[in-house]
């Protein structure tokens, strides 16, 4: 599947944690932007679209660290997911 396929999504912290629950994700994954913050997402288990979780105001939510988004994780539930970051 290439990644022209899949759709990005973006949904609130509880409906992200609702769909995580439901067992909506196969994976929840971190990246790390061009601005150097860290984004959240579940790759759906059909694998065709990524859930990023939302900021109150719109957009994707990011975080400063690694720390602070494993603690937002914690408070979700979620407790296994991978870290993929570029190497420049």
């Amino acid at each position: 599947m290439s990644m022209s396929n899949i759709q990005l999504k973006l949904k609130r912290r509880c409906d992200f944690a609702d769909m995580f629950v439901a067992g909506a994700f196969s994976k929840v994954v971190a990246t790390k932007n061009d601005k150097g913050r860290w984004q959240l997402f579940g790759l759906s288990t059909a694998g065709n679209m990524a859930v990023f979780v939302e900021k109150a105001r719109g957009d994707v939510r990011e975080w400063s660290g690694l720390d602070y988004l494993a603690k937002f994780c914690a408070n979700i539930g979620i407790e296994k997911w991978e870290v993929h970051a570029r190497i420049k």
